[in-house]
């Protein structure tokens, strides 16, 4: 079959790295309390190349904040790094 390559919105390329960065996080033992970068190395690096290339595409629009927002709140909570990467994405919008 023909496969019909079609470019990814921004909103897709969001969902997809959100998706990756849960995964990650689970992958790295989220479930297991706390995360820290010594006992983790190389999910660690997965996670931070995942949350670099998500706060590349993020913009300082509502939708965007508010996202980032979310997962400080709810969505990475568990994970104390990820939380400080969407907490110095606010200071920036701010």
């Amino acid at each position: 079959p023909i496969q019909l390559k079609r470019k990814k919105t921004r909103a897709q390329k969001i969902l997809y790295f959100i998706v990756n960065i849960i995964l990650t996080m689970l992958e790295g033992g989220v479930s297991r309390g706390d995360i820290r970068r010594e006992n983790y190395p190389k999910y660690h690096e997965k996670l931070q190349q995942k949350l670099s290339e998500l706060t590349d595409i993020l913009d300082c629009s509502k939708d965007s904040i508010w996202l980032a927002t979310y997962m400080v709140e709810e969505g990475v909570a568990v994970c104390p790094y990820a939380v400080s990467v969407f907490e110095k994405y606010l200071e920036q919008c701010t």
